[in-house]
């Protein structure tokens, strides 16, 4: 392992992309390989990462439609100590 590998820390947040590309490495590894077994064990964990980078990116665009809502709630409400109607 290189210094620059043993450098690098890991990203401070998982998004929907790094577990699309960690499925691809794992395509990939399964089309590398000559043992049929791996194969299809790859091939699962491929499956199984496509899964969760789709409800992960369904998390995501619902935390940001969340965060939205709320900013603009942040936005409109009255300023502190203003009396209602």
């Amino acid at each position: 392992m290189s210094a620059e590998q043993v450098k690098r820390s890991p990203p401070a947040q998982a998004t929907s992309a790094d577990f699309r590309k960690r499925a691809q490495h794992y395509r990939f590894a399964s089309a590398l390989t000559d043992i049929p077994r791996d194969a299809a064990m790859f091939d699962e964990l491929a499956s199984m990462f496509d899964q969760i980078a789709v409800r992960f990116g369904r998390a995501e665009a619902e935390g940001r439609a969340r965060l939205q809502s709320s900013t603009s709630i942040v936005a409109t409400a009255s300023p502190e100590g203003a009396i209602a109607q």
